[in-house]
């Protein structure tokens, strides 16, 4: 009833009315379930593109500070669900906060893996999908040295802080790390939904479309054997893997894993070079050792038969 009788008011009093209404919403934030945070996002962007649209803008400031204030609300009313296993609220009170600020593609992440743990496969396949084909990879710098007073390694909250504690005495050992590309385990991921969901092919393009833009990294390389080998391409499987092997020259698990695989094929002499390939790297390798001495004992039994 309010709504219809506001239509025919004057601006001033339509801009008053969407204010009230938007923080009627807003005092219902706390506890508030994903709709009630859908009503307050909606009713402030209503409010300021109103104003914007009268070119007089008395509520809008409050209006976007209420909104940057309702994200970190949001999220933690997100994790408060996750931890209480409400993983389908986690879901959409992430993605929420992601529709508020995209720049912030962390949310989508986590709302994806929510998904996953709601068993909304296709939502899950979706979120993980705008992530790959964004370029995401959630890699972040990490400003660290260490405090002199304590010995301790600290990490700074920024850049500019960083830098500026590099001009006092109190700090030592200024480094920057990056942490780890989140790709591999969202290529990762992707594949099983693709696998679970009966779309192989989907998932090897996305693997090998991954290694593309990082041709380099171990774990997206071993991933794309672990798919060949899913789907009963041994040729490809045994190329992957040799090509890991020699990315990788210190794993003596890659090795091993061939020679099993070249066993499994009945071609002892190549499954007995690379069980030694593999014992050169670790020499106490049990798997390895007690594979050569099975290929041992079975060559005897056929010269023992064969007399």
């Amino acid at each position: 009833k309010t709504e219809g009788l506001i239509a025919n008011a004057d601006d001033k009093t339509k801009a008053k009315f969407y204010s009230l209404k938007a923080n009627a919403y807003y005092l219902k934030k706390d506890n508030a379930k994903v709709e009630d945070f859908k009503n307050i996002v909606k009713s402030y962007n209503e409010l300021i593109a109103f104003e914007e649209k009268i070119g007089k803008q008395k509520y809008s400031a409050t209006a976007k500070a209420n909104l940057a204030a309702l994200e970190p609300a949001i999220v933690n009313s997100a994790v408060a669900d996750q931890n209480a296993k409400r993983y389908n609220q986690a879901t959409d009170k992430l993605y929420l906060a992601y529709e508020m600020n995209n720049t912030k593609q962390d949310y989508l992440y986590y709302a994806a893996y929510n998904a996953i743990y709601a068993k909304d496969d296709e939502r899950a396949l979706k979120y993980f999908t705008t992530l790959k084909d964004s370029g995401y990879t959630g890699v972040e710098t990490i400003y660290k040295a260490k405090d002199k007073a304590t010995g301790k390694e600290v990490t700074f909250n920024s850049k500019d802080e960083f830098n500026l504690m590099k001009k006092s005495d109190a700090y030592t050992g200024f480094k920057v790390e990056k942490t780890e590309s989140k790709l591999p385990t969202i290529i990762k991921v992707l594949t099983e939904l693709y696998i679970k969901t009966g779309k192989n092919e989907d998932a090897l393009a996305a693997v090998l479309e991954a290694r593309k833009k990082d041709p380099r990294d171990q774990n997206l390389l071993l991933q794309e054997a672990d798919l060949y080998k899913k789907l009963d391409r041994e040729d490809d499987y045994i190329k992957s893997m040799s090509a890991a092997m020699d990315q990788d020259p210190t794993n003596h698990v890659i090795p091993f894993i061939l020679g099993y695989t070249y066993s499994e094929k009945g071609d002892q002499t190549k499954a007995l070079d690379y069980y030694k390939k593999s014992l050169k790297v670790k020499p106490d390798y049990f798997e390895a050792n007690f594979n050569i001495g099975a290929l041992i004992m079975n060559d005897s039994q056929k010269i023992v038969e064969e007399m």
